[in-house]
């Protein structure tokens, strides 16, 4: 057996293996098809729970037979797949180890897009909200971003078909396999996705929409996302855990707020009056937070940091991308525990500094 997409697959198929410990054994026994090939007793060795020692030792015939007809499926209907160490998979989701070893998805997406926003909120939207989401898409084309959301109805399809509409690229995340879309009213609009976005699961092509999928839905358009708007929410759903997800990952969460008897507006008036999301009334409020309206003009470099005054923060930035040129806007919000549109202000001004330069995949050049 060779370490391919057939291998990969399967090693999704074991239970109890999700991605904390799949990424935990993929690092430390060095590949898949050289944890297929484990003995028991060099199983055993590993010292790990029960529940995944049995896996190991007793699921991987299930898993490869799973992963044969997952690959049948695969061929039939024209989906791709990004395995997480993959140039195509999702940059942003492997800053966080919960996210899946393995995705699922059809359409043209870049799926490392320079700049995306998760535009998400009740199923049950006012037309206020529908207007409110349909105008916040078309003023966020000028900065050149993806929309993110997750084709429920309501404020999720708004956004989706809105962007359509424009030629904006959507990719809308599902909480079942690429078997079906669900629900099926929104399936003419799923399918004029593909043409600039895509459709995108963790999930196997015959899995179904079952309620415990959708939180962990909820976790992936949070990690895609740079940013994440709630445009009406009552007080409990999916929203507030994406922005849960959000919160924890260092994403800057936006709320729009609204009248204080309104049930839709009872969630994102919580978020706001908590601290856990900032308001927004327009497209601008996000770009100046995020500083994605600032002009660029740096300043020549002066040999290096030697001249220059740095606050702390600029320091620490520093500091970081020296050891690690590789990071991205999010693994160094995660490290220096900050926002990521904090993390943006940071690098701007070293950017007028003359000490790095932004390249793509939301990463930053020491000069």
């Amino acid at each position: 057996m060779t370490d391919n997409l057939f291998s990969k697959i399967a090693f999704t198929k074991l239970p109890y293996i999700g991605s904390n410990i799949g990424r935990m054994l993929i690092e430390k026994i060095g590949s898949i098809e050289e944890i297929f090939e484990l003995s028991h007793k060099e199983i055993e060795a590993l010292n790990l729970t029960p529940t995944v020692t049995k896996s190991l030792k007793q699921h991987k015939e299930k898993a490869f037979h799973l992963a044969d007809q997952e690959l049948t499926h695969i061929d039939k209907n024209d989906v791709s797949v990004a395995y997480f160490e993959d140039e195509e998979y999702p940059q942003r989701l492997n800053n966080f180890n919960n996210t899946p070893l393995l995705l699922y998805y059809k359409g043209n997406a870049n799926l490392n897009m320079n700049r995306s926003v998760g535009i998400i909120g009740t199923r049950k939207a006012s037309h206020q909200g529908i207007h409110f989401t349909e105008q916040l898409v078309e003023d966020l084309q000028n900065y050149h971003v993806n929309i993110i959301s997750g084709l429920a109805y309501g404020i999720d399809i708004a956004s989706h078909r809105k962007s359509v509409e424009l030629g904006i690229p959507t990719i809308g995340v599902c909480g079942h396999g690429l078997g079906m879309i669900y629900p099926s009213a929104h399936r003419k609009t799923a399918y004029e996705m593909l043409e600039d976005g895509a459709v995108l699961t963790e999930f196997a092509f015959d899995d179904k929409p079952l309620a415990e999928r959708f939180p962990a839905r909820n976790r992936i358009v949070a990690a895609l996302s740079d940013a994440i708007v709630v445009v009406e929410s009552p007080k409990s759903g999916g929203s507030l855990i994406t922005c849960k997800y959000a919160n924890d990952y260092n994403k800057d969460v936006f709320a729009v707020p609204g009248r204080p008897s309104d049930e839709n507006a009872a969630g994102c008036n919580h978020l706001i009056k908590s601290h856990q999301a900032q308001l927004i009334s327009s497209a601008e409020d996000i770009a100046y937070i995020m500083r994605w309206n600032e002009m660029k003009h740096p300043v020549h470099k002066q040999q290096g940091e030697l001249f220059l005054e740095l606050s702390e923060n600029e320091k620490n930035m520093i500091s970081l991308l020296k050891n690690n040129q590789n990071l991205s806007i999010d693994n160094l919000a995660n490290k220096l525990q900050k926002r990521t549109s904090e993390i943006a202000s940071i690098a701007l001004a070293l950017e007028f500094k003359g000490v790095l330069k932004p390249v793509p995949g939301n990463r930053y050049l020491l000069l």
